[in-house]
């Protein structure tokens, strides 16, 4: 099992999904290695980060640690 990791001390890596908490919620975001913010994945609109009103699926809360996403199930 993963360990938290502080994004003061390692930023994750860019454009993965990774799961990430600000100390009170956990949720599926990305980053990118020219931005300092994260974007909450969406799956359902095929990895484009916005949604039918074309506001991208920012978040308002800044992660404080992040984790790498486990294995999917294999079935």
């Amino acid at each position: 099992m993963s360990e938290w990791i502080s994004v003061k001390d390692k930023k994750a890596p860019s454009g993965k999904d990774v799961l990430v908490t600000d100390e009170e919620r956990c949720w599926v975001a990305q980053t990118w290695d020219e931005v300092d913010i994260f974007l909450a994945s969406h799956p359902d609109y095929k990895r484009m980060p916005e949604n039918e009103w074309g506001i991208p699926f920012t978040t308002y809360s800044k992660p404080t640690h992040w984790m790498p996403l486990p294995p999917p199930p294999k079935e």
